[in-house]
C-alpha cells in the first residue's frame, strides 16, 4: 500500500520538529517513522468500515472509489485541502464519493472539538445536505474566532453563525445542541480511530477502491492532479495491497 506525504498540520512542538530532523540526517530508514507513518497492517484492520447511517458522504454512496479524509476545522492544510476533494468529488462522475471525518488536534484542540461537534450538530438538525453546507464554508474560513466556553454557553462565534445560517440552522438550536454535548462521543469516536491507525497529522485522506479492496493513504494538503493520480494508481489492477 502506497503512503504518501505533503503538507500536514502535526499537533507536536518544534523541539519534535528539530528531533525529526536529526533522525532523518542520522540514518534514511527512520524517516518514515520520524515522519509518522502509520503501520500498514493497523490501517487496514483498524479503519472503520464506510457506514452510510453514521458518515457523511459526499456523492454517489456505491461508488468505486472512497477518499475518507480525517481533518480538523482549525487545520490551514484541511482548508488548502478542501477545494480539491470538492472538485474531485464533483468532476468524477459518480465515480468517486467523500467521507468527511474529525481528527481535532493541536494547542486549540478544545476549541476544533466543539466545531466538529457543531457540525454534527447541523447535521442532526437539518437536512441531508446541511452537513455539506456547514462544512464548506467554516472551513474555508481562515479568522472564525476561537470557539470559547463563553461562545458555548451563550451564543455562536461569527464564523459558526455566519456557517450555521447558510445551511439554513437556527443558532439558538444550534447553540444549545453544542451546549448539550450529545455529540463529544461522536466526535471523540473519529479521533480515537485515526488515533489507532496511528496518523497523526491532518488532513489524512485513506483512499480505497470498494471492488478490490485496495487502498493508499494520502497525508497532507494534496492537490488535485495528485488525488487523480491516486485514483488511476488504485485503479490499476496490478496495484499492490
Amino acid at each position: 500500500m502506497p503512503v504518501n506525504q505533503d503538507q500536514q498540520h502535526n499537533p507536536y512542538p518544534v523541539k519534535y520538529f528539530l528531533l525529526t530532523c536529526l533522525l532523518f540526517l542520522a540514518t534514511a530508514s527512520s524517516q518514515a517513522i520520524a515522519a509518522g507513518t502509520p503501520d500498514i497492517r493497523a490501517l487496514k484492520s483498524q479503519l472503520l468500515a464506510i457506514d452510510p447511517l453514521r458518515d457523511h458522504i459526499r456523492g454517489d454512496i456505491n461508488a468505486e472509489f472512497s477518499l475518507i479524509e480525517y481533518a480538523d476545522f482549525d487545520c490551514p492544510y484541511c482548508r488548502r485541502f478542501h477545494p480539491a476533494a470538492k472538485q474531485l468529488i464533483k468532476t468524477s462522475g459518480g465515480n468517486i464519493n467523500w467521507v468527511y471525518r474529525h481528527f481535532p488536534l493541536g494547542a486549540r484542540q478544545a476549541s476544533t472539538q466543539k466545531l466538529a461537534e457543531a457540525a454534527e450538530c447541523v447535521a442532526e438538525l437539518g437536512d441531508k445536505n446541511a452537513f455539506w453546507y456547514f462544512t464548506d464554508n467554516l472551513i474555508m474560513q481562515p479568522k472564525r474566532g476561537k470557539y470559547t466556553q463563553k461562545n458555548a454557553e451563550n451564543s455562536l462565534p461569527t464564523g459558526v453563525e455566519k456557517a450555521a445560517k447558510l445551511a439554513r440552522i437556527d443558532a439558538t438550536a444550534l447553540a444549545a445542541c453544542i451546549n448539550s454535548g450529545r455529540h463529544t462521543t461522536r466526535v471523540q469516536a473519529d479521533s480515537n480511530n485515526a488515533l489507532q491507525m496511528g496518523l497523526i497529522g491532518t488532513p489524512a485522506s485513506i483512499i480505497i477502491n470498494n471492488r478490490t479492496g485496495q487502498l493508499l493513504l494520502r497525508q497532507g494538503a494534496a492537490s488535485l492532479q495528485t488525488l487523480k493520480s491516486d485514483i488511476a494508481t488504485l485503479a490499476t489492477p496490478a496495484s499492490a495491497l
